[in-house]
């Protein structure tokens, strides 16, 4: 999952931080977090990284409430400008506009009802979920299996 995490969107700029946030008992949870930049739609969106752990559920449920403040801190003070060839003008990553898209790369199943809560916990601060889980790993080796055989 982790390597998914790292390949998928690699056509587009990222920026990332690794992340430990601590709960009101004292336990932590570690994850990472990335910004995409898709400077030809104009439109940045995020990724969040889950490990396995006993609190990956809850983790996600954070990040439905903190995903903008990690998202930002991924962000950091990055202030890119990419122009294409024979463009008029570059386009700066502070005038890109957030996509309402996350991408949550998670090792630890969820239940149906489990990723339904967490879709509608997002859709409720007007987020599009993506959950990228363990059958998210399957589908991918199968493609990658099929687009084999057929080179």
């Amino acid at each position: 999952m982790s390597d998914l995490y790292k390949e998928d969107f690699n056509n587009l700029l990222k920026a990332g931080v690794d992340v430990t946030a601590t709960r009101a008992d004292g336990k932590s949870y570690n994850f990472h977090t990335s910004v995409y930049f898709d400077f030809g739609a104009k439109v940045w969106f995020g990724g969040f990284y889950v490990p396995r752990s006993d609190f990956s559920y809850q983790l996600c449920q954070y990040l439905s409430e903190k995903y903008l403040e990690e998202m930002n801190r991924a962000k950091g003070s990055i202030l890119v400008q990419m122009k294409d060839p024979g463009d008029s003008s570059a386009t700066g990553s502070n005038e890109m506009i957030f996509s309402g898209r996350i991408y949550i790369y998670h090792e630890d199943r969820f239940d149906l009802k489990q990723m339904a809560d967490l879709t509608e916990l997002f859709k409720a601060k007007g987020v599009s979920l993506q959950l990228r889980g363990p059958d998210y790993v399957s589908s991918r080796m199968i493609d990658d299996r099929l687009r084999a055989k057929q080179n």
